[in-house]
């Protein structure tokens, strides 16, 4: 069988990861937003790097998909020039083949560059970049260094982007883990195949198996629930390989959070619901009307779009606003949606002006609007000591979940908020994130904004009304939520 790079390196992870690509790829789950746009912020990246190198020649130029042959065709005669920076050479030696993001040619020095749409290291990268060196070396190269192309999380835009300081360079050859994974490469060919026969009836399931499009497939045999259904559960396979697999075991295995051990308790006694009023009244008691519960939608680009961000940066683009002016009392709904791609400005100037300075804000967990906040403070001087005041006077509606202080069976092991607003909202349809047109989850609201600066006319209405009823019912929830404790704490 041909080993290309990428069936090396899902082999490095995992056997099984390679074995159910090549003959039950129908097993993975499908793609999801997150995956879709994981693939299209790739394919921008690499292109901005090719920019950035000023490649010479891109094997896969005018290509509709990958095609080895032509690419490995088009590498060889470009290699037969002088010095040259090529995008996308492909070699192929014995049975493996690889293509190198860009290779660039001084002399008889090879330069192999690899660029990921990443920030920081990944252990999965020392294996790439020693097969690509090794690959090399065997059609009779001299590799003279390896490099990773990532990222440069300190970039902050300023006006035109400068390539140069938007990536930063890392000499893969020079670090022992590199050196380490080509030497072992050898060694690991020659079992690849002999562990691929073993691994259809082989389980491999431990703690990398966190974020594989397998994971589903692969943890099927385990009982419903077990003990990576516990929240928060750390290293589970871990505890899995202990032989704790079932709530029973858990029980008596012992030393549980609190959080952990009323859902263990929940289930084995069937008891639906739990609450610690002690400590959810704690909770309320601190309270003070009338509450901003607030909620941001953000976008993240790995090319910062415009001033003032960087890779990755959480940019604010709508926020939601209910206000309840007493425990279980009335709500007033405000909110804002931008419809340009930099809205940010008029965001922060909306806010400052619907939550009044003292006021209590409230998020489900807070930590994420707190960097927002903090972020927009930034960037705007002018408005930062009314951003960082509410900031400042913001509660979690978290955490009384997170802490185990309020529990429902049917909440198992999340404690998001949409984990928990139909276990405390049951048969409630208003509250349906399924039943939403549009939007039902951050992740395709952070995807779609894009698209609706771009729409025009009934489709970007039909974008704007989806992203408002989105975010409007994230902070319904929370009123809702909130209603619920004063309900489990009374007598």
């Amino acid at each position: 069988m041909e080993i290309s790079k990428s069936s090396y390196v899902r082999y490095r992870c995992c056997p099984k990861i390679l074995y159910l690509s090549l003959y039950h790829p129908e097993a993975a789950s499908p793609l999801g937003a997150v995956d879709q746009k994981r693939i299209a912020d790739g394919i921008a990246v690499g292109d901005l790097a090719k920019k950035s190198f000023e490649v010479d020649i891109d094997t896969s130029e005018g290509l509709d998909s990958v095609d080895k042959a032509v690419q490995i065709q088009r590498t060889a005669e470009a290699l037969k020039a002088g010095d040259i920076k090529v995008a996308e050479a492909s070699f192929r030696v014995d049975s493996l083949y690889c293509a190198v993001d860009i290779l660039v040619k001084k002399g008889d020095d090879y330069h192999i560059y690899e660029v990921k749409a990443a920030t920081s290291m990944d252990e999965i990268y020392y294996f790439d970049t020693a097969f690509q060196s090794y690959v090399l070396q065997k059609c009779g190269l001299h590799v003279a260094s390896v490099n990773l192309v990532l990222l440069n999380s300190s970039y902050i835009r300023h006006g035109e982007l400068d390539l140069s300081s938007l990536f930063r360079i890392v000499p893969m050859d020079q670090e022992k883990k590199f050196q380490a994974a080509f030497a072992e490469i050898p060694a690991v060919l020659g079992r690849l195949e002999k562990d691929l026969l073993r691994a259809k009836d082989a389980s491999y399931i431990g703690n990398q198996c966190k974020g594989c499009s397998f994971y589903e497939y692969c943890h099927a045999y385990l009982p419903s629930p077990n003990v990576l259904d516990l929240n928060g559960v750390r290293r589970g396979h871990d505890v899995l390989a202990e032989g704790i697999v079932t709530f029973e075991d858990a029980k008596k295995a012992g030393g549980w959070n609190k959080r952990q051990q009323v859902q263990i308790d929940s289930y084995l006694n069937g008891i639906p619901l739990i609450v610690d009023k002690k400590a959810v009244r704690q909770f309320l008691n601190g309270l003070t009307y009338p509450i901003y519960h607030l909620d941001f939608e953000t976008f993240q680009s790995p090319i910062p779009p415009f001033d003032e961000t960087s890779p990755y940066q959480q940019i604010p683009f709508q926020y939601s606003l209910h206000i309840q002016l007493s425990p279980r009392g009335e709500i007033i709904h405000k909110g804002y949606l931008g419809r340009t791609l930099d809205c940010r400005r008029e965001l922060a100037e909306s806010l400052c002006e619907n939550i009044p300075m003292g006021a209590m804000a409230m998020a489900y967990n807070a930590t994420f609007e707190k960097m927002v906040l903090s972020y927009l403070a930034k960037i705007y001087p002018d408005l930062s000591e009314h951003l960082l005041d509410i900031k400042a006077h913001m509660v979690d509606l978290f955490l009384p979940f997170k802490r185990g202080d309020d529990y429902r069976l049917a909440m198992g092991g999340s404690n998001s908020i949409k984990a928990v607003l139909p276990a405390c909202c049951l048969d409630d349809p208003e509250l349906d994130y399924h039943a939403l047109p549009v939007v039902h989850n951050g992740s395709e609201a952070m995807e779609i904004y894009p698209r609706l600066v771009e729409a025009k006319g009934e489709e970007q209405d039909r974008i704007y009304d989806g992203l408002w009823a989105y975010c409007r019912l994230d902070t319904l929830a929370m009123v809702k939520v909130l209603n619920t404790l004063y309900e489990d704490c009374k007598e």
